[in-house]
């Protein structure tokens, strides 16, 4: 006997041997659409308040930059507030390749030199992080001006 299933959404009938292909697709489309609206809902309720020194190395890493560029960056940036020693800066570099913000770009041959760049996913936290500020500071100088 000929099993069918059929998919109400897409108006679709499978057989018994397209169903294992269908689930396949089904649960790629279903876990995409989560991680699409987990990533919004994150985001949009500010989990990812980052810290000074995680948003200043993220701005140092728009471009391609070593761990002694990155450090100089930040001191520049934060106009000499932060001052990151190596094992801070290597431990949060850690930290954000684990997430993704970041990547280490590929090292050639016989160098110790470890560059690092800014991911898709990490520019989208970095912007969040600039919109999320600039509401504090709108918010703050709304205060106290009395508006």
């Amino acid at each position: 006997m000929l099993q069918y299933v059929y998919d109400k959404k897409y108006n679709f009938c499978f057989s018994a041997k397209g169903i294992d292909n269908y689930i396949v697709c089904r649960y790629i489309v279903i876990t995409i659409y989560r991680m699409t609206i987990y990533k919004e809902t994150i985001y949009m309720n500010d989990l990812y308040a980052l810290t000074e020194t995680t948003y200043y190395i993220l701005l140092a890493l728009v471009k391609p930059c070593h761990g002694y560029g990155i450090m100089q960056a930040v001191e520049k940036l934060s106009n000499e507030r932060i001052r990151l020693a190596a094992g801070t800066l290597y431990g949060a570099l850690n930290a954000l390749v684990d997430k993704g913000w970041i990547i280490q770009l590929p090292v050639e041959a016989g160098s110790r030199r470890k560059e690092y760049v800014i991911t898709e996913d990490g520019m989208f936290i970095l912007e969040n992080e600039l919109k999320r500020l600039k509401e504090l500071v709108s918010s703050g100088e709304a205060v106290l001006k009395g508006e």
